[in-house]
């Protein structure tokens, strides 16, 4: 009888343990909770003041986007120029190709000596 009441007595004090360490969580959680119903005002109090600042910006987007378009008027003389480049760079690599063929040619002779 003594042992199961030193039984229950142990449970019981292991559950009163849990319920407090279970009460400290909740403290913490509600303290996160108010912390971030803080943040969340500040967030709200920022996207006020923010909002003139937003709306400058829309309007600088639109003066750029029509210097884009102005911009995307000069893609086809960028086009030619670019396929001359590619062109070039053809070239080059054909002369880049001739001369490492070279190399390896007059490595073998070398070697060969």
């Amino acid at each position: 009888e003594e042992d199961r009441q030193t039984a229950c007595i142990r449970r019981i004090k292991e559950l009163q343990t849990k319920l407090q360490d279970v009460a400290n969580e909740n403290k913490l959680y509600l303290t996160e909770i108010n912390t971030l119903r803080v943040t969340a005002a500040q967030i709200e109090e920022e996207y006020t003041k923010s909002k003139p600042l937003v709306e400058s910006l829309e309007s600088k987007n639109e003066i750029l986007t029509k210097e884009l378009e102005i911009m995307q008027s000069n893609v086809p003389e960028l086009h030619s120029a670019f396929a001359q480049s590619q062109s070039e760079c053809a070239e080059f690599k054909a002369l880049v190709d001739t001369l490492k063929l070279q190399n390896e040619t007059l490595t073998a002779e070398r070697q060969q000596l």
